[in-house]
């Protein structure tokens, strides 16, 4: 099969890249390009930066994506109820949600827009429904409503705060593990 056909039908997105910008990417990356016609060589190498790239952009994203969900949900400030014997948790749903989730930065709009909007996460889990770009102005409503029924709401303050509260966690378990690996 013929490497361009291949190519259009593998990656469509690339595919409207010209000629000249598949040369300028080969010519910047530090692989040689020789000439106007293509040979086997610049194909495989083409595809490989292609690959490599992709790889890249999917790393990041992936680490970026797991940062904003980890700072929201495993942290020192959340509760998680513990089930009954029957296996059952005595916690209302919305209770829940505002029990198990931490904003931070909600006063930002940078935090807010880097994020989608994510760091409003007890408005995401309350109102799952709803478009991300209204959480800025549910929030506050979310905010009184838990103070007004005796529900804890957990707002952290900032981005910084919120990856410190994290990596607390993560070392509080680490070291429950160590103790308990000791009492046995």
């Amino acid at each position: 099969m013929d490497y361009l056909l291949w190519r259009q039908r593998i990656f469509p997105v690339l595919s409207t890249c010209s000629t000249f910008a598949h040369r300028n990417i080969v010519v910047a990356s530090g692989i040689s390009y020789t000439s106007r016609s293509h040979s086997i060589g610049h194909h495989r190498n083409l595809l490989l930066l292609q690959l490599s790239l992709l790889l890249f952009c999917e790393v990041i994203t992936s680490y970026y994506v797991a940062i904003i969900f980890q700072v929201s949900h495993v942290n020192d400030n959340v509760k998680w109820p513990l089930p009954d014997k029957d296996g059952l948790v005595h916690v209302d749903w919305w209770e829940m949600q505002a029990q198990t989730t931490q904003d931070y930065s909600t006063n930002s709009w940078f935090t807010t827009f880097i994020t989608g909007a994510l760091n409003h996460q007890t408005a995401h889990h309350l109102f799952p429904g709803i478009a991300q770009c209204y959480y800025p102005i549910v929030t506050p409503i979310v905010k009184q409503t838990c103070e007004e029924f005796g529900i804890e709401y957990h707002n952290c303050g900032s981005f910084w705060n919120a990856i410190k509260s994290h990596f607390l966690h993560l070392k509080r378990l680490g070291q429950m593990d160590a103790d308990a690996t000791k009492e046995q």
